[in-house]
């Protein structure tokens, strides 16, 4: 930033003959305008933004513009984050872009690309809420033909970080947007309004709106069978797997993952292949127990994509489904290691993947005969649960969680279980007359939990199917 930003601030505003209080208005304050016009605080690029529109001049006017060898020095940095990104260092990539964002704010180019790289950064980190925030300025941009970079590339990533941070209803109305947008543009027919759309249908999923998502589906998987768009069919096939899985059809299930995990095969190895080989595996387990040795050779296949590829929290799924294997072959032992580091992988992730590792920790320590650290495992596996976003697949574990617990005899903690997997499913008792309180006596669900997904109970009563557990993912 140039050491002249604070002056030139100063003198804008005493020139408009406004106050610093006025200047902040309510999403500034007045104490931030002080530091910035004495050179004692570095705007962020938002910050800028509001400014120079309440000053009712351009950015430009307040930031020098852009010189050659300032974009070149840009460009090395974006260069070295995203390096940085496909090593792991997420948190070294991400202080890069936020301190080379207010730099650039004049090259609107640069900045939508800073801020795209910036949102994954955020993402990467499982810092949703800044992911989101930094995703939609430039999702607006592109929505108005302002930015050089695709709508539906934007649009793709605003919907998935609104489905990971659990606001699905934001995400169905982004998504929507973003594809109606692409229509209009004529760009139906395009391999990114195909993978737009399958994360819409992710969404759909994740909401419990499974005979909207089936129809979707079938709709999608022709038009991009038509065309011959691999990496669309791909897409599509990984999405309305989960949902034939989630209706209890889980060898259309497996035939539309297997069928992914082809097309993607035939391109370079990526995240999306690896996740798709563990998903296979994980689906191949709800079938049945006797293919768990199938289900190792897929998670084989699995690691070294992961590893080269994915974050965290796609290595505790991988570590996660290799202790739900190992439980099927009847290695408690071994199960109670790769449970455990998923445990520690997964520590950070407000997921119900690590509810999951905590339950199968505790199903590998039950068989082992050691029933109180099996207890402690269940009892984490609650308090995980309770962080995460409250969708269908919390409301899967929830009921998961209270299964162990009665089998424990612990029946006031499985009540409480259950009634959680009801209440995030959007299922509960009427209230009494006169009362706010169900038939059973406990107080009825307030207004604000969610009540936006179907109940996952399964025809026989047992525990719901396991992405159900886990949650889409494209």
């Amino acid at each position: 930033m140039n050491p002249g930003f604070g002056e030139r601030l100063r003198e804008l505003r005493r020139t408009a003959g406004i106050s610093q209080v006025e200047l902040a208005g309510e999403q500034l304050s007045p104490s931030y305008i002080s530091l910035l016009e004495a050179g004692k605080r570095q705007p962020s690029a938002e910050a800028v933004q509001i400014i120079a529109e309440r000053l009712g001049c351009m950015v430009g006017d307040l930031v020098d513009p852009v010189t050659r060898e300032q974009a070149q020095r840009a460009q090395l940095e974006i260069a070295y984050a995203r390096l940085a990104m496909a090593n792991g260092e997420i948190t070294d990539a991400r202080g890069r872009l936020e301190e080379l964002l207010p730099q650039i704010l004049t090259d609107r180019g640069l900045t939508d690309e800073v801020r795209m790289l910036l949102s994954e950064a955020y993402w990467r980190g499982a810092d949703y809420r800044a992911a989101i925030e930094t995703t939609l300025p430039l999702y607006e941009r592109c929505v108005a033909r302002a930015s050089h970079l695709p709508l539906a590339t934007v649009g793709l990533r605003l919907t998935r970080f609104y489905i990971d941070a659990g606001d699905l209803q934001a995400a169905i109305r982004h998504g929507e947007s973003a594809l109606r947008v692409m229509s209009e543009q004529g760009l139906e027919d395009t391999d990114e309004f195909l993978r737009a759309a399958a994360t819409l249908l992710d969404a759909y999923y994740q909401i419990g709106d499974l005979v909207h998502a089936a129809a979707w589906a079938s709709g999608l998987i022709e038009r991009a069978e038509r065309r011959g768009s691999t990496a669309g069919q791909a897409a599509l096939y990984w999405n309305a797997a989960l949902v034939e899985e989630a209706q209890g059809r889980l060898t259309e299930a497996v035939q539309l993952s297997e069928r992914a995990v082809a097309l993607l095969s035939e391109q370079h190895p990526s995240r999306d292949l690896g996740l798709l080989y563990t998903t296979c595996a994980y689906f191949l387990l709800e079938i049945d127990s006797s293919r768990a040795g199938q289900a190792v050779g897929l998670l084989d296949l699995a690691l070294p994509v992961l590893k080269d590829f994915a974050a965290s929290a796609d290595l505790g799924f991988w570590e996660g489904t290799r202790a739900l294997a190992a439980l099927a072959l009847g290695e408690p032992v071994a199960a109670e290691d790769y449970a455990r580091q998923a445990v520690v992988t997964l520590a950070a992730e407000d997921r119900p993947e690590h509810a999951q590792a905590h339950l199968s920790l505790g199903d590998a320590l039950t068989l082992q005969g050691r029933d109180q650290e099996a207890m402690a495992a269940y009892l984490a596996a609650d308090q995980a649960l309770q962080r995460c976003p409250q969708t269908r697949a919390a409301a899967a574990m929830w009921r998961e969680l209270a299964d162990r617990l009665v089998r424990a005899g612990k029946a006031d903690e499985a009540l409480t279980a259950y009634r959680r997997a009801l209440d995030v499913a959007g299922v509960r008792a009427p209230a009494l007359p006169g009362g706010s309180r169900d038939r059973a006596g406990a107080p009825a669900r307030s207004p604000g939990t969610p009540a936006t997904m179907s109940t996952t109970d399964t025809a026989d009563g047992g525990p719901a199917p396991a992405a159900q557990r886990l949650g889409a993912r494209s």
